[in-house]
């Protein structure tokens, strides 16, 4: 199992429009590529600071060559997509886990 990790701080002047757009928009256009099995979004426990809060959003796929053909298919286009709705006041980072 493969963990595709999202870790996003956002200015809390959005938090909860980009809660409500995540939800519905986002994670749902990762999982309509058919790369990804599930998803789950969480808030990162006691990341409140300097007016930011910062979340994880988790997409699970069964192997590694499936996460390099989706970026290679789809990567670029879904951060855009991010970047266009809320500019600076999200940044992110991403990180790849693996199940053991």
């Amino acid at each position: 199992m493969i963990i595709y990790n999202i870790t996003f701080a956002v200015d809390d002047q959005i938090g909860e429009e980009w809660v409500k757009w995540i939800k519905s928009v986002f994670l749902s256009a990762y999982e309509a590529t058919g790369f990804f099995d599930d998803s789950r979004l969480m808030e990162i426990l006691g990341s409140k600071q300097g007016g930011h809060t910062s979340y994880s959003a988790q997409l699970f796929t069964t192997d590694k060559q499936r996460l390099v053909d989706f970026h290679g298919e789809h990567g670029e286009q879904l951060h855009q997509l991010l970047k266009n709705k809320f500019g600076d006041k999200c940044v992110t980072f991403d990180t790849v886990l693996e199940v053991i």
